[in-house]
């Protein structure tokens, strides 16, 4: 599965299909093993009919590590259906299972998993522990890609949080070695450019040369908000028949883009339009209003694992009350045999 993945789920899907084992053990072991190749080819998790015997097995059996993986797959489906709070709590969940478990990369995934489902969430801030202990366990592997993936992650969580210093610090340990970072390298560099243009205008020189680097790479930026971004930077070196083009194009594919709106609106602000800018300003900021909105709704992911704790520690209260009273039980039997 890990060296050969295709191959793998070629032999898991004919054993699904022609040799199905007859265990509920076996066909857990074949579900999860299922669920693990497909997840290594890139392919996601769409319904839970292969992952359900798992599921249903590991829930009571198996070994940590296995009820582990488990639980991740299962965030997994949950999270890719746009179920959140779902998701947080299996997520949570496997993160229990951590301190038996063995398998430093998949607790390393547990991690990054709720990291991802709280960035999902718009809950940046609380992204960042789960970030950084992902961030150690893919070292304790040691799988630095997978290390420095993590790093790029809290590189674009630094900068949606304006946190200038820490989004720099990270960029350059990132650039440090760019050929451990080849296949993502101009996301890197176009991340990086866009912290040092957001900050201020004076890196302009800078981030644009960061952005062309990339484009060079890559040909493409992550999202439009990199390209409006880039062409701000150069309508600041001077360069504005060019920014007009990306801008005018950008317009046209993305109407209703609102990020793009706070680019041109600085470009604008540059140029003294303060009604054109205003205006898009406005429409900006309408937008952030929305998201702030957004971000208040879904608290509730933080409420809903808050709430699961809780409900776990009550449950191992009652076990423990329930131990209490066996053994109270035992001792009034002997008790009543000897008299």
């Amino acid at each position: 599965i890990n060296e050969h993945p295709d191959s793998a789920l070629a032999v898991l899907r004919q054993l699904d299909s022609m040799h199905a084992p007859r265990g509920a053990a076996q066909r857990a072991r074949l579900a999860l093993l299922h669920s693990m190749a497909l997840d290594k080819c890139y392919i996601d998790l769409q319904t839970d009919s292969i992952l359900a015997p798992a599921v249903a097995y590991y829930e009571r059996h198996g070994t940590p590590d296995e009820r582990l993986r488990t639980q991740y797959y299962l965030g997994r489906l949950q999270y890719n259906a746009g179920d959140y709070q779902e998701a947080i709590v299996t997520y949570t969940e496997a993160l229990e299972l951590s301190g038996k478990a063995t398998d430093q990369k998949y607790i390393g995934f547990v991690n990054q998993a709720i990291a991802d489902t709280y960035t999902a969430s718009l809950l940046r801030e609380e992204a960042d522990s789960f970030l950084e202990h992902a961030y150690h366990a893919f070292l304790a592997v040691p799988d630095t890609t997978l290390a420095k993936l993590t790093l790029y992650k809290q590189a674009i969580s630094s900068v949606s949080q304006r946190k200038w210093e820490q989004a720099d610090s990270i960029h350059k340990v990132l650039l440090e070695n760019p050929e451990e970072i080849e296949d993502y390298l101009p996301r890197v560099k176009a991340s990086y450019a866009l912290s040092l243009i957001l900050r201020t205008k004076d890196n302009a020189a800078k981030a644009c040369s960061l952005f062309e680097e990339a484009l060079s790479k890559d040909s493409s930026f992550p999202s439009a908000n990199y390209y409006a971004a880039y062409a701000y930077c150069l309508s600041v070196m001077g360069q504005m028949p060019r920014a007009e083009r990306i801008y005018d194009q950008l317009i046209s594919l993305y109407p209703t883009d609102k990020g793009i709106l706070f680019w041109r609106s600085k470009v604008e602000a540059d140029q003294y339009d303060y009604q054109e800018a205003y205006y898009y300003l406005k429409e900006s900021l309408a937008y952030q209003d929305s998201v702030l909105r957004k971000s208040l709704n879904q608290s509730t992911v933080a409420a809903q694992k808050e709430f699961f704790s809780h409900k776990a520690t009550q449950e191992r209260d009652r076990a423990q009350h329930r131990k209490e009273l066996i053994v109270l039980i035992l001792l009034l039997f002997i008790t009543t045999a000897i008299l």
